[in-house]
């Protein structure tokens, strides 16, 4: 029997045991070249798949179905024992002090700073047209950037202006203010009262993003792949899934505690 790995360790110790009682013996030994199976060219394969190919074994187990190397072995019933799962650490709760930040998102915030500062722009000028129209005073360019923050901090303005156009332009203001103020309010009030955590990864365009913007880093287990995942991520078009195969490390987890359950 070929196999790669110790099944004496596996759910298959059952199996081997059954097999010792009615066959009364057998041998049990590792493919050659330590891998479950890839094609090698002019139709041969390698590892376990390519013993069993060339007659070197009589059976294997742990063995995944694939359509090309269902063409070369013949498969008893498949026993799905688990899918390809993404493991991380749980979510963290995220720093409190980014919860008055947290309600609203930085395109959002990146269009407030960005309306402010044309809104006060454009009050500038027209307070400066109308001084040069009618002689009244005007607001500096300074105040008008600062008239406009002040509305939306919620910080009553020092004096309205005296032309009819500016004082229309700051009651649209006044509107816009009304609008963000109770969504940012009613936002925050849930953030504070409901405690936010990081989120979690539920595919491979979140892992491959977090990647490029946290420096995450992923790896697999024990050794390299070299059966049917390896094609699965190397020929993926999904250009994620090829990013997080470029970047893929191999772990020893021998080196890590795992608890006894």
């Amino acid at each position: 029997m070929a196999t790669l790995g110790n099944p004496l360790a596996t759910p298959y110790r059952p199996f081997l045991d059954a097999a010792s009682i009615v066959i009364a013996l057998y041998e049990l030994r590792h493919a050659s070249d330590g891998k479950f199976g890839t094609p090698a060219g002019g139709g041969n394969w390698t590892g376990v798949v390519g013993t069993l190919q060339h007659e070197m074994a009589d059976f294997s187990m742990d063995l995944t179905v694939t359509p090309g190397r269902a063409e070369v072995v013949e498969y008893s019933r498949a026993y799905i024992d688990e899918s390809l799962v993404i493991l991380s650490s749980k979510p963290k709760p995220l720093p409190e002090y980014l919860s008055v930040v947290r309600p609203l998102e930085g395109e959002v915030w990146g269009a407030i700073v960005i309306c402010v500062m044309i809104w006060g722009s454009v009050l500038w000028m027209m307070e400066r047209l109308s001084h040069w129209i009618s002689g009244r005073r005007y607001l500096s360019f300074s105040s008008s950037m600062f008239y406009g923050w002040g509305l939306l901090l919620e910080d009553r303005p020092f004096e309205p202006p005296s032309s009819t156009s500016s004082q229309i332009l700051v009651g649209t203001w006044l509107l816009v203010y009304l609008i963000v103020s109770t969504g940012y309010k009613g936002s925050l009030i849930s953030h504070l009262v409901v405690e936010s955590k990081s989120s979690v990864i539920n595919s491979m365009e979140e892992l491959a993003e977090r990647g490029r913007t946290q420096g995450w880093v992923w790896g697999v287990s024990g050794v390299p792949m070299t059966g049917a995942y390896r094609p699965f991520f190397a020929s993926s078009p999904s250009p994620a899934v090829l990013e997080v195969y470029k970047h893929i490390k191999v772990l020893n987890c021998s080196s890590y505690p795992v608890p006894t359950i």
